[in-house]
């Protein structure tokens, strides 16, 4: 869902190209590196979903690379976290409980989202760029 926009509008194909695509490679890297130890895991996608964005967002707006990911990092690395953390202690438990216990966890993985979006109404980075 992450992939269309939310203000409304027609996304561009190379837009949404590029989203599918970088969300399907930091899930690769996510799920290749979380086999073992799940923070790994939430780390490799977090790093391999940020850092294109901030280079794209550099590109198209201009401004530090590493200023833009900061931004990106301050507003989802919470968020990452705690998924993070939630995913674990489903896979974990998945043996013993059943194929139930992830499924009844992502209500409560949307319900985050959506509250974090809602708490810190993530400003544009566009309109952060040029000030």
């Amino acid at each position: 869902m992450q992939c269309f926009p939310t203000g409304g509008g027609n996304p561009k194909p190379v837009q949404l190209i590029f989203n599918l695509s970088s969300k399907a490679v930091a899930v690769a890297v996510g799920s290749l590196l979380g086999t073992h130890f799940a923070l790994l895991g939430a780390a490799g996608f977090f790093l391999v979903e940020t850092v294109p964005l901030a280079g794209i967002i550099r590109l198209t707006e201009g401004g530090a690379i590493d200023q833009i990911w900061a931004s990106i990092a301050h507003y989802s690395f919470p968020f990452y976290v705690l998924s993070a953390g939630i995913t674990s202690i489903a896979a974990s438990t998945t043996p013993q409980f059943g194929w139930q216990l992830p499924l009844v966890s992502l209500p409560v993985l949307y319900a985050i989202h959506r509250s974090y979006q809602s708490y810190f109404r993530v400003p544009s980075l566009g309109a952060r760029s040029q000030a």
